[in-house]
């Protein structure tokens, strides 16, 4: 999970710009730190629990379950139907949502680090980001069951979402 430094490669006249893709092609380099960072950040969170993270994607497998079933009876709809759209909402729900909650704290939480050690600001979005992306890859096992159970065909429209989450 490396990102390129070309890919923040700013020429243009616009200093500000230019310090930004400064500062993002600095934290690109750093990589290997903050995303090893957020795997210690999921580590801690869940430290003192059996299953770990997983106890989020349990709960988020009843809530689709449970949810699912409900609102397909309330609706008139097909459960074969209902239950994946559901289960593929809360997954792209609660990543969208993580992100947010955590850029709003990002900076809080790491102030006294950011006044001790300097590293670019872009490293401390970098990483945030990359725990919410663990987080949604625990989740993802949700939608996997519901798409075995299902019987999902896994066609090139199904793909096409890869590109859409990066």
């Amino acid at each position: 999970m490396s990102l390129s430094e070309d890919f923040f490669d700013y020429s243009g006249d616009d200093p500000k710009l230019r310090i930004a893709a400064q500062d993002f092609r600095e934290a690109a380099r750093r990589t290997p730190l903050w995303s090893r960072l957020s795997w210690i950040d999921i580590r801690n969170r869940y430290k003192r629990s059996v299953i770990g993270p997983f106890w989020v994607t349990i709960s988020m497998a009843i809530m689709v379950a449970a949810l699912g079933v409900i609102y397909a009876q309330l609706f008139r709809i097909e459960v074969q139907e209902y239950v994946p759209f559901i289960a593929c909402g809360f997954l792209v729900w609660n990543f969208i949502a993580g992100v947010l909650n955590a850029a709003g704290r990002t900076f809080i939480d790491m102030e006294s680090i950011i006044k001790q050690i300097p590293l670019p600001m872009s490293f401390y979005a970098f990483r945030s980001v990359a725990t919410e992306v663990i987080l949604f890859v625990h989740n993802f096992i949700v939608y996997i069951g519901v798409a075995l159970f299902f019987e999902i065909k896994l066609d090139w429209s199904v793909l096409l979402a890869l590109p859409a989450f990066a």
